[in-house]
């Protein structure tokens, strides 16, 4: 018969089976296997729950493996944008470089390094591979924004590392050493030379496949009557596909300067129309006077150009609108005009928006004094402008 070695958990005393209280202190009887299954469901649940921070740490290693993939194939589809050459760079409104291949290549070739050895393995070096993922994609996080880009993987893949590496502190690492891969110690630096020699490749064929960059070129504005109508108050310019409606009682008139094609005019007061075509690299124009880029630089370049003329020349205000439905840009500046040794103070207000291969403006003008009561006849005509070939 089987010796019952079932004791009293307070008093010690030898206990008979099936009995549901001690017989010598009166402590109630705890049945022996459930306290086994019980000690079990804590043991399986700790070992759960290390294999579930492992496995978290397995997860990074597949998620950086994938990120390491993408990278390489980004790179082979940059590098079918270069060959399709320049028809693709106006599709798509950008513009690839041998470099930015390079750096697909060489960032794929080490993420997939780095998830490999990361993938279920979790030793002595698992904590400084993930610290070299976290950084590697905070660089690329950081120069993706600074490049107005939408670095979603790397960011992704940032957060994702930061939690392993809080996952890592609740694991026990053995002391075992880790498993040996088929890249390590000298052959790194093979690694490094060979992405080194990768990246000074894709730099140097940008560098032989530079051309100098074409400069816009004007072309010289047609003012050929025959494409000029003016009815009543209405100019029409079929040639450059526009109207404008000139204040009442003004007076209708061609320009006078290389670019003016219209203008009206009413005592110190004036209302210009100028247009300016430009030979553009192939393939490239204005969808809006935006491409010309932003108001502030636009801005400031026409500044530059005013003060060729005059010296003085101050910007009052400028910003951005809408003229017949499209964007354009405004500033309103001052300067000093002198004629037969009278210097005259003149405020003007301009307009600018684009098209194509055209840029249009409309520059309204009069003496600074009388410049408040004229403002809103600018603005009514202006409101009257109408591109007809867009």
């Amino acid at each position: 018969m089987e010796a019952n070695n079932i004791k009293c958990g307070v008093c010690g005393n030898t206990l008979q089976d099936n009995v549901k209280f001690c017989g010598k202190c009166g402590t109630k009887v705890e049945k022996q296997e459930n306290i086994t299954q019980i000690n079990q469901v804590i043991l399986n649940k700790d070992t759960k729950s290390k294999k579930s921070e492992e496995d978290g740490i397995g997860d990074i290693g597949i998620t950086t493996m994938m990120v390491g993939g993408l990278r390489i194939l980004a790179g082979f589809l940059l590098l079918g944008m270069l060959f399709l050459g320049k028809d693709a760079e106006s599709f798509f409104s950008l513009k690839y470089h041998f470099s930015d291949v390079a750096l697909n290549f060489v960032e794929g070739f080490i993420f997939i390094i780095l998830g490999k050895r990361l993938l279920n393995n979790v030793n002595n070096n698992t904590k400084r591979y993930l610290w070299i993922v976290i950084i590697m994609s905070a660089i690329l996080t950081i120069l993706g924004l600074s490049l107005g880009g939408k670095p979603f993987l790397p960011g992704i893949l940032l957060i994702y590392s930061i939690r392993s590496l809080n996952k890592l502190k609740k694991i026990s690492i053995p002391n075992t050493p880790p498993p040996t891969y088929s890249i390590r110690g000298w052959r790194w630096l093979w690694v490094i030379i060979g992405s080194i020699l990768i990246l000074m490749t894709g730099i140097l064929l940008d560098l032989s496949a530079s051309t100098p960059i074409k400069e816009p070129v004007e072309i010289a504005i047609d003012k050929g009557a025959e494409y000029s109508q003016v009815t009543g108050n209405m100019y029409r310019n079929t040639k450059y596909g526009f109207r404008i409606k000139f204040p009442e009682g003004w007076k209708i008139e061609p320009g006078d300067g290389i670019h003016i094609v219209q203008k009206a005019s009413f005592e110190n007061s004036t209302i210009i129309i100028m247009v300016q075509q430009l030979d553009l690299v192939e393939n490239e124009g204005f969808t809006s006077i935006k491409d010309a880029g932003s108001s502030k630089e636009f801005i400031d370049t026409v500044i530059e150009g005013a003060k060729s003329k005059f010296s003085d020349v101050k910007i009052i205000n400028f910003g951005e609108t809408k003229i017949d439905n499209e964007p354009a840009y405004w500033v309103e500046y001052s300067y000093s005009y002198e004629a037969l040794n009278i210097k005259t103070k003149i405020t003007n207000l301009s307009y600018f928006l684009a098209k194509g291969n055209t840029m249009y403006s409309i520059t309204s003008g009069t003496t600074a004094n009388e410049y408040e009561k004229m403002k809103p006849e600018f603005y009514k005509s202006v409101s009257t402008f109408v591109l007809e070939n867009y």
